[in-house]
């Protein structure tokens, strides 16, 4: 039964805590703490040992007269400490009820007795209490029994708390751990161990290292059970190599390394000694594994049609195939030393640095991007690049970069643009390009305040060239006339063909319309004439038109406008001559 208000009448402790008299001590662990659970059956002997407590500032949460209702409160109050009388009412005595709550009560046990006999000390012994009180109880011994039986708990918790951190270490490590004593008898295994020695380790404690650990060495000057002794003598470490293999009890044998050290406490004292085995089995198949995937990257490494390189995370080379020190016409040496602005161009050492930082940053997996490297004669080679970011445990390691030529890309590209660009037939300047080219220059020759003339040309009666000798002759024709036009303008002009019989030809740095006029001459004395074609002698005439900027336009199709209008002029004015635009006859 809990002891009641009425019970301690008389200013005893109830349930709750103090009746009356001083509070416990703020600074005392009482005051957080479960407190004292008292298990006696004789009311007044409870009220006295009770009023002592309190008197001692002690706090009793409970009172209890049977060993059912003392198992109950112990599960429910969970006291700090419990004071059990062995005789107690009920089928269960005091000693019988601290066995049973051994199970899931972690408090310290003081038992009660007027008992001191030799059976009953004999019983209570073997549920290890914290302490004997006997009747009638002294106040001392009371506090000394409690103080003691709390600070022993104490300590003991601790060594528990220890040995589990030690014992879950040990666990957690790769390596089975074995610890002897110094008589070399085995004291712990880790579960690691007991895997590999196929021995729980309960069953190996106290047991002889012998009987637990057989390992045959194939280098007969290292022998475990002629190091352990020499360990635990001389207190030195050893560490074997990997000549040595456990026998396990169906008689496998695994190639392991093994570690000796002792152990000593923290005066110094000589303890035992801890063995590590470590089952260098699949470390040689992982090392062999890493030697195989190494000469499979080198061999597609060095053999790869095309370059490659590793580069260091400042963009150094580290390595280069001979795919790619024959592209770059340098040897790995040169690669190695030599700056990147060395290597390729100075804006493309930007745009690399650009896209690698993107791996760097995780954005991206892989980037590719065009690089013009230099050979030794400064020459541009062009390469298509793709790189990657290798990383150990995430930490970013060196870029892996394939490189590939792309010169025969790069010319096929502008042979195309070329072709875009230019007349199939006479090479020169088509229509869209030359108008690229004019609007260009007349923008110049606006900002700068300088003339432009633009020349409409065409051939005379050439329908009846071709009606009469042929369009093969027709076109060889064409092609002379665009020799003759393009050795007669300057640099700064531009020729094209519109289409046809057709050319338009753009006159830079004009004075003023009599430099037009001059030009424009020079080019009617340079295309008129006569043509050989197939042992014949063809004579051939030409009209021109003439427009001037910015007399005739301010724009280029209105200088375009202008020149056709004036060819228009010189051919209906009896042709083969020069005709320039006439803003009156243009209207």
């Amino acid at each position: 039964m809990i002891a009641s208000q009425d019970e301690f009448a008389a200013g005893g402790p109830t349930a709750g805590g103090h009746a009356g008299g001083p509070p416990p001590r703020c600074d005392d662990s009482w005051a957080q703490s479960g407190g004292i659970l008292l298990v006696e059956d004789e009311a007044i002997v409870a009220l006295d040992l009770a009023l002592q407590l309190r008197h001692m500032d002690y706090r009793v949460t409970a009172v209890a007269d049977s060993g059912d209702e003392a198992i109950a409160l112990a599960a429910k109050l969970k006291p700090t400490v419990i004071l059990m009388d062995v005789v107690i009412k009920g089928d269960l005595d005091g000693i019988e009820v601290a066995q049973r709550l051994q199970a899931f009560c972690d408090a310290p046990v003081i038992f009660l007795t007027a008992f001191s006999d030799k059976s009953t000390v004999k019983r209570a012994a073997a549920t290890a209490p914290y302490g004997f009180l006997t009747k009638p109880f002294q106040a001392n011994q009371v506090r000394a029994g409690i103080e003691m039986a709390i600070s022993k708990h104490a300590g003991e918790k601790k060594l528990r708390e220890s040995e589990r951190w030690f014992s879950a270490t040990m666990d957690s490590m790769v390596g089975s751990v074995i610890a002897v004593d110094t008589d070399q008898c085995v004291q712990f295994l880790n579960s690691s161990a007991e895997e590999t020695l196929g021995i729980r380790r309960g069953l190996a404690k106290g047991r002889k290292l012998e009987e637990v650990l057989l390992i045959e060495s194939l280098d007969e000057n290292q022998d475990i059970e002629l190091e352990l002794p020499r360990v635990l003598r001389d207190r030195v470490q050893l560490i074997s190599d990997a000549n040595q293999h456990l026998i396990s009890p169906d008689g496998t044998a695994t190639p392991v390394e093994h570690r000796i050290a002792p152990i000593e406490d923290s005066r110094g004292d000589l303890l035992g000694a801890l063995i590590e085995l470590t089952t260098v089995g699949k470390r040689i198949e992982a090392y062999e594994g890493m030697r195989l995937s190494e000469e499979r990257f080198r061999a597609a490494f060095n053999l790869a049609p095309v370059g490659m390189a590793l580069l260091s995370i400042e963009k150094g080379v580290l390595r280069a195939n001979p795919a790619l020190c024959a592209l770059l016409q340098r040897d790995q040496a040169q690669l190695q030393s030599l700056a990147r602005t060395e290597l390729m161009h100075a804006q493309d050492v930007v745009s690399e640095d650009s896209h690698l930082s993107r791996l760097i940053s995780g954005e991206v997996q892989a980037v590719e991007y065009e690089t013009r490297f230099l050979d030794p004669a400064g020459n541009s080679i062009w390469t298509l690049n793709n790189a990657s970011l290798f990383r150990r445990k995430g930490v970013p390691v060196c870029f892996i970069v394939q490189v590939s030529d792309m010169r025969a890309r790069k010319k096929a590209e502008e042979k195309i643009l070329e072709m875009a660009r230019t007349d199939s037939l006479t090479g020169l300047a088509n229509r869209r390009s030359w108008r690229e080219i004019a609007d260009a220059q007349l923008d110049m020759a606006t900002a700068a305040g300088q003339g432009l003339g633009v020349v409409f040309l065409d051939v005379d009666h050439f329908k009846h060239i071709n009606d009469t000798f042929g369009h093969a002759t027709g076109d060889q024709i064409l092609r002379e006339v665009a020799n003759r036009l393009r050795q007669t303008v300057r640099e700064s002009g531009v020729v094209a063909r519109f289409g046809g019989d057709e050319f338009v030809i753009l006159l830079n740095d004009i004075g003023n319309i009599g430099d037009a006029i001059d030009s424009a001459n020079g080019l009617l004395d340079a295309v008129r004439g006569s043509y050989e074609s197939g042992g014949r002698q063809i004579a051939l005439g030409t009209s021109l038109g003439l427009a001037v900027f910015p007399d005739h336009g301010r724009d280029m199709t209105s200088l375009l406008q202008a020149a056709d209008t004036a060819l228009y002029e010189a051919k209906t004015g009896g042709r083969n001559c020069l005709r320039v635009f006439d803003e009156a006859s243009g209207q």
